[in-house]
């Protein structure tokens, strides 16, 4: 859910353009052609990708600690405007 939190303020912020047929990488491509979307706030938007699409499409469970520890990685992202 946090992972599509931060699809639904990316657009809503008019940086993406959500399409139920995009996929994650056509964000990302997406927001790597934004000259205000910075190199770092890209690189945590990977990231953000990277745990998403591990952790659902390789239905994976998560120990408490590393679910802590990727849930704040999103609220970084979601908290961090630059």
């Amino acid at each position: 859910y946090y992972y599509l939190w931060i699809v639904k303020q990316l657009n809503d912020t008019n940086l993406i353009d959500f399409n139920i047929d995009k996929t994650n990488q056509d964000y990302v491509r997406e927001l790597s052609q934004k000259a205000n979307f910075s190199s770092e706030r890209l690189s945590h938007f990977r990231r953000c990708t990277n745990y998403y699409e591990y952790l659902w499409f390789g239905n994976f469970e998560v120990s408490e600690p590393t679910f802590i520890q990727i849930e704040t990685t999103f609220k970084e992202f979601v908290n961090k405007k630059a």
